[in-house]
């Protein structure tokens, strides 16, 4: 079907239209597998090429992501990588922050986003580059918030933030503005295009780019916490390791679809990593598990057995079973998952740091 959606496109000059079928028919290819990787690649980078023309960055940096996974597939890691790092660099620059004109399309992207940062921090781990691999990942989280928020009335007490707040609003509709008319006249047939007004819409998108980064380094400037709230501002791995105490230990966990990754990260060592047999869905169900056992128990009845110095122990009692036996089983089924892997660095700290991720932060 793709193929003839294509040959149908193509004659008519529908470029944004065959830029979205040689995506959809490049990923579908890339996920056959074998002999259709060579084609997969080709249709990627041609509608690669096309979106770069029309100047849509978030079609550019999610193809430039099924391209990087195809290139994967190929064995051309060092190709793939570099597709991904292009790719967060686009999604990271582009404008969703305090935007009233976010629609359905922006929290869509969320998705997308989640999926590229994925490819690229497990590559990174394959790679054996794990310090970047977990900057990388805070630096999802940070894209995350910023997502979180788009559309939001974030608000400030200090009168000067609030009045750099408007003018990054501003600012944004501005570039969302801008973006639009680029696109509108690089959509058209090629031998409908006016050069002059893409030349105008593109001197008009420099300069309203320009003025959206000089409207976030202010707010950078004025008050580095908001900053967090409008652009991607990672946190520096190198002062959280020099800012960790003695015999502290910090576990940063990474779910995915198919494992965890747990980051081990101390003052004195570079980081390490665990990997965790366990997929997202698994991992959902027993924090699920966990929450619901932790629920049904009653207060009364859990101090009651506390008291009797019995809370854990298997006594055969009716409420040893009801209480206390499925918080138990999920609990030790966590402690296996969550802190087992890292067991030898926990047994020789003193203090422990938690950073949980996606269906963690659910965790009590």
């Amino acid at each position: 079907l793709a193929e003839d959606a294509l040959k149908v496109a193509r004659p008519l000059g529908l470029r944004s239209q065959t830029a979205g079928i040689l995506r959809t028919l490049g990923r579908t290819e890339s996920d056959l597998g074998g002999e259709q990787l060579k084609s997969s690649e080709q249709h990627l980078r041609e509608a690669l090429a096309i979106w770069r023309d029309l100047g849509l960055r978030g079609h550019v940096a999610y193809t430039l992501d099924s391209l990087g996974v195809t290139l994967e597939r190929l064995g051309r890691s060092d190709e793939a990588l570099a597709a991904y790092i292009e790719a967060v660099g686009i999604v990271e620059s582009l404008v969703s922050s305090l935007s009233t004109g976010v629609n359905a399309e922006t929290f869509n992207a969320s998705r997308g986003n989640r999926d590229l940062y994925d490819h690229l921090i497990k590559l990174l781990i394959k790679r054996g580059r794990t310090a970047e691999a977990l900057s990388y990942l805070e630096r999802s989280k940070s894209k995350a918030l910023v997502d979180a928020l788009a559309g939001a009335n974030v608000q400030a007490k200090d009168p000067a933030v609030s009045a750099l707040l408007d003018r990054l609003r501003e600012r944004t509709e501005a570039l969302r503005v801008a973006e639009r008319e680029l696109a509108t006249e690089l959509a058209k047939p090629e031998a409908k295009r006016d050069q002059a007004k893409i030349a105008a819409a593109r001197a008009k998108l420099n300069g309203a780019q320009t003025d959206y980064l000089g409207a976030v380094e202010s707010i950078k400037r004025a008050n580095p916490a908001y900053a967090s709230l409008v652009a991607v501002n990672p946190t520096d791995l190198v002062k959280v390791r020099q800012n960790l105490p003695e015999k502290t230990l910090l576990l940063e966990y990474f779910p995915t679809d198919n494992e965890l990754y747990i980051f081990v990260v101390t003052r004195d060592a570079e980081p390490a990593i665990r990997t965790v047999p366990i997929n997202r869905a698994d991992l959902a169900r027993l924090v699920i598990q966990y929450r619901e056992a932790l629920d049904s128990a009653s207060e009364s009845g859990v101090i009651e057995r506390s008291a009797r110095g019995e809370l854990w122990k298997d006594d055969g009692k009716p409420d040893f079973k009801t209480l206390v036996a499925p918080i138990k089983d999920a609990t030790l089924k966590l402690y296996d998952l969550l802190i087992k892997p890292a067991q030898a660095e926990v047994d020789q700290a003193e203090t422990l740091i938690f950073v949980p991720a996606a269906e963690l932060y659910y965790l009590p």
